[in-house]
């Protein structure tokens, strides 16, 4: 699959990076600058130099593709220009499926009334930078289009070796102190996009 990543450099899409590619799959990755990006990774996959704010980068690194994986950190409006950016693009001209990451905190129509996760998203309002802000407003952007999106919403990061075991929470609670290794976090996000499943869904994601 030809497959156009957003963040391939952050802990996550380093990840996404390396698995796709380890699968046969071919990668464009719009990055910043090429400092994080190992040799053997500059040669196998197509790295373009540029920002999620420059709409031209950003077509370019989305030509071809039949599927978008974003990794990006919320905060400071990130995805806000992002979401300027690549959304029209993707809305004429495809490809239609994205498959993008926030954490736990956002909620979406549908989630269990809960103290715990209610108390999560309150104390991620007052993290410096607008991180839920920002990642509340990319989710109400997506599904404002009529793209085959998928929102992967994960749980705390850990640097455990990946277990392969995943856990989906779509209607029922998962649980505040929950976490994912990123291997396994990265590893879901590109089977997600690569099969197509949970489509205009929000999985929350944790290690069972």
């Amino acid at each position: 699959m030809k497959i156009a990543l957003f963040g391939g450099t952050g802990h996550i899409g380093s990840l996404v990076l390396q698995q796709a590619l380890a699968q046969g799959h071919k990668v464009t990755a719009l990055v910043r600058s090429r400092a994080k990006i190992d040799a053997h990774t500059a040669t196998t996959a197509h790295i373009l130099v540029g920002s999620i704010e420059n709409q031209t980068a950003v077509r370019y690194a989305l030509e071809g593709a039949e599927a978008v994986i974003v990794t990006l950190a919320a905060g400071h409006e990130v995805l806000a220009n992002f979401d300027k950016s690549a959304l029209p693009i993707l809305n004429i001209h495809g490809p239609r499926r994205i498959v993008s990451m926030v954490g736990a905190a956002v909620r979406m129509s549908g989630d269990p009334k809960t103290i715990g996760l209610s108390l999560m998203s309150a104390a991620m309002r007052l993290v410096p930078g607008g991180l839920l802000r920002d990642a509340e407003g990319h989710a109400d952007r997506l599904a404002s289009f009529a793209l085959d999106w998928t929102l992967v919403r994960a749980a705390n990061f850990s640097d455990v070796p990946p277990t392969g075991n995943i856990k989906v929470h779509l209607t029922d609670e998962m649980p505040v102190d929950a976490s994912i290794s990123r291997a396994d976090l990265a590893a879901f996000i590109l089977e997600t996009a690569v099969s197509g499943s949970f489509v205009r869904q929000a999985p929350m994601v944790c290690n069972g």
